[in-house]
C-alpha cells in the first residue's frame, strides 16, 4: 500500500492537483443542470422506502409518502447494506450471495467534521490548501478508533483551506473544511455514541484548541462553526455508522465483499463507496460511470 500511495504525491507534483471553483458541491450543481437539459424529472426530498420486485427483476419503488413509481431500472446509490437488507425486504434466493458477501464486509471508518468561516486576520498568512497536523503518535491514533472504538484523544488533523473567493461572502474571509478520523457512530457498543451535541461541541473545541496550539489562529477569526459528527452523518445521508467510504478496503478480501454493480436482481444497479470500485469521490464517479454504460448497452 505504501508504494501505491506514495504515487499520490507523483501525480499532484507532475499534473497538479484541481479545485473546482465554488467547492464540490458547484460539481453537484452541474450536474444536476444536465441531467435537467436532457430531461431528467427529480423527485427532491421523496424518500424510498422500498425497492419492489418480483422474484427474477425489480418492478419500481415505493416512496415514504405510499407513492409507487414503476420503473424497469432502478439505480441505487444508498449504502449497500441499506438496498440489500432494508429497501429490498424479501428473501429472495438470487440475492444469498451479495447479502452473504455484505455481512462480513465492514463499513470504513466514520468521520468528525467542522466547517468554519474565519474573517481576515492581518499578518497571518494563508494556509496552503492541504495541510495535515501529525500527533506526536501517530499509532494510538488506529488503537483507540478500531480497538478502544472512542474519539481519538491527539486525532491527525486534516485542514482543506482554498484560496477561492467564491467560497467566501466577504474578500479575504476564509471557508475551512476540518477533518478527524472517528470511530462509527453506534449506540449498542460497536463504536461510539455521537448523538451527545454537548459532547461533540466539546470535542470540537478539543480540535480548534489542537490547531491553535501549532500556531494558526481560529477562535479570534471565527465567524461560522458548524459541526458534522459521524451521527448527523448516518441521519442525514444514510451511511450506516457515518461511514465515509462506504465499504472498508482493509484486507486482501476487501474488493471482492463489495456489491456488484450490476445486481443479480435484474434491473437493479448499485452505484457509490459501498459497490465496486470503492469509496472516494474518484472512485464513486467511475462507479457511475461503469452503471451508466451498462444500462446504455442493455437498451441499444
Amino acid at each position: 500500500a505504501p508504494a501505491v500511495l506514495s504515487s499520490i504525491a507523483f501525480v499532484e507534483e507532475a499534473f497538479g492537483a484541481w479545485h473546482i471553483s465554488g467547492g464540490i458541491g458547484k460539481l453537484a450543481q452541474a450536474v444536476h443542470q444536465r441531467a435537467l437539459d436532457l430531461g431528467v424529472i427529480f423527485h427532491l426530498n421523496s424518500p424510498v422506502t422500498e425497492i419492489s420486485h418480483n422474484s427474477q427483476s425489480v418492478t419500481g419503488v415505493v416512496l415514504a409518502s405510499g407513492q409507487s413509481i414503476d420503473a424497469e431500472v432502478v439505480v441505487a446509490n444508498a449504502d449497500a447494506s441499506i438496498i440489500y437488507s432494508s429497501l429490498i425486504k424479501d428473501d429472495l434466493r438470487i440475492l444469498k450471495g451479495p447479502r452473504k458477501a455484505l455481512s462480513k464486509a465492514d463499513p470504513s471508518l466514520a468521520g468528525f467534521s467542522l466547517l468554519l468561516g474565519l474573517k481576515p486576520a492581518p499578518g497571518t498568512p494563508l494556509l496552503s490548501h492541504h495541510t495535515v497536523l501529525f500527533p506526536a503518535n501517530y499509532d494510538s491514533e488506529f488503537d483507540e478508533i478500531f480497538t478502544q472504538k472512542k474519539p481519538v484523544q491527539e486525532p491527525t488533523i486534516y485542514i482543506c483551506a482554498p484560496n477561492d473567493p467564491a467560497m467566501v461572502r466577504m474578500p479575504e474571509h476564509e471557508s475551512w473544511f476540518v477533518l478527524v478520523n472517528a470511530p462509527p457512530h453506534s449506540q449498542s457498543g460497536n463504536g461510539w455514541d455521537w448523538s451527545n451535541r454537548e459532547f461533540a461541541s466539546d470535542y470540537a473545541n478539543k480540535i480548534i484548541s489542537r490547531i491553535e496550539s501549532r500556531g494558526i489562529p481560529i477562535r479570534e477569526r471565527l465567524e461560522v462553526l458548524e459541526i458534522r459528527t459521524p451521527a448527523d452523518l448516518e441521519r442525514t445521508v444514510s451511511a450506516p455508522g457515518g461511514s465515509i467510504y462506504g465499504t472498508s478496503s482493509n484486507g486482501a478480501q476487501s474488493a471482492f465483499l463489495r456489491a456488484r454493480n450490476r445486481s443479480p436482481l435484474k434491473g437493479l444497479y448499485c452505484v457509490g463507496g459501498s459497490a465496486h470500485p470503492g469509496g472516494g469521490l474518484p472512485l464513486v464517479g467511475i462507479s457511475a460511470e461503469i452503471v451508466a454504460n451498462a444500462i446504455g448497452r442493455k437498451r441499444t
